[in-house]
């Protein structure tokens, strides 16, 4: 469980890790939506509320408005108009805004702005337009396009710092409890005693008491003690013992059972009603 949920922190800090590096910098989107208010601001500007916006093209990094109507226009106001739009979507960059006729293809009107220097000349300020029909070109290079999203970005990881201190917390509340848990559960095991005849037995502790003599067994003695506890009154055959005790270790040769036999019933030699017997070409059993 604990791995489970340490794999789920390192995906979700690698997504949250993801999402931060992955801001893009151009929204072709972001930039459509810009246009489409550009051109319904410039027909209201004519007091036209009823002709629509044509679908935004996009033909590499340029992009063209296309109206519904025809429309007149004062340089400076549709200056104003694409600078406000620009700006509120963040868009900042070098641009350059053309008016091209629709009938003759030729452009009438053109200006280009230099965000970085902010030498943005509008020529023929002033000067109203002749009505007809038109269509705007916004060119920009998207490979330089900044979209000032400095604030989206702070305000994205501060969430990200929020949902990373979250599952952080939670983590390391879980692993405080689990180990906290598991500390108990050793206390527990620690004070988990059986007896044996007359003697008390704690395994986990490797401790033999017998009345007021307190004798301490080995790793080895307690394991063996244990096995022929769970099987009392019952034959236990050497190979099961050495396995249980000893496992594929394969450090026990010849007669290392014996000898741990031996020394158990050494320090169980003070109840004559605990005997481990030995049954020739079989095993062991402790009988109580």
């Amino acid at each position: 469980m604990r791995k489970k949920l340490l794999f789920i922190f390192m995906m979700c800090m690698a997504g949250i890790s993801g999402s931060l590096k992955s801001q893009p910098t151009t929204n072709v989107k972001q930039i459509k939506a810009a246009l489409r208010r550009i051109g319904n601001e410039v027909l209201l500007a004519n007091q036209d509320s009823v002709s629509r916006v044509l679908p935004i093209e996009q033909e590499g990094s340029s992009f063209k408005i296309n109206f519904e109507s025809s429309f007149s226009f004062d340089p400076g106001l549709l200056a104003s108009i694409v600078e406000k739009e620009l700006d509120r979507s963040r868009i900042n960059n070098r641009y350059i805004l053309e008016v091209e006729d629709c009938d003759s293809g030729k452009v009438v009107y053109s200006y280009e702005v230099f965000y970085a220097e902010k030498e943005d000349l509008i020529p023929c300020n002033g000067r109203m337009q002749e009505y007809g029909c038109y269509s705007l070109l916004l060119q920009m290079d998207l490979a330089e396009l900044s979209i000032d999203a400095s604030q989206d970005r702070s305000d994205a990881k501060i969430w990200y710092l929020i949902v990373f201190a979250v599952l952080a917390g939670l983590l390391g509340f879980y692993l405080f409890k689990r180990k906290r848990s598991s500390a108990m559960a050793r206390a527990v095991e620690g004070d988990e005693e059986f007896a044996i005849g007359l003697y008390r037995f704690q395994p986990e502790r490797g401790e033999l008491i017998f009345d007021s003599l307190k004798q301490e067994l080995t790793g080895k003695e307690s394991e063996l003690l244990l096995a022929l506890y769970n099987s009392r009154n019952k034959t236990m055959k050497r190979e099961d013992l050495l396995q249980a005790v000893w496992g594929d270790e394969g450090d026990y040769v010849g007669r290392t059972l014996d000898v741990f036999v031996s020394r158990l019933r050494k320090k169980l030699e003070h109840d004559p009603s605990v005997k481990i017997q030995n049954i020739r070409g079989v095993g062991y059993r402790l009988v109580i």
